[in-house]
């Protein structure tokens, strides 16, 4: 039983980063959008 939790926090740590790698490119985006805005204006 504690042998094959072992890999699924593994899984559930790998997933979390790429999720926090997907939220900060969402973000940068934005910000990157923002600043385009603004500049036109």
């Amino acid at each position: 039983m504690f042998f094959q939790t072992m890999p699924d926090r593994g899984f559930i740590q790998h997933r979390f980063t790429l999720y926090r790698q997907y939220l900060s490119r969402i973000a940068y985006e934005q910000n990157s959008d923002r600043e385009l805005e603004r500049s036109s204006i």
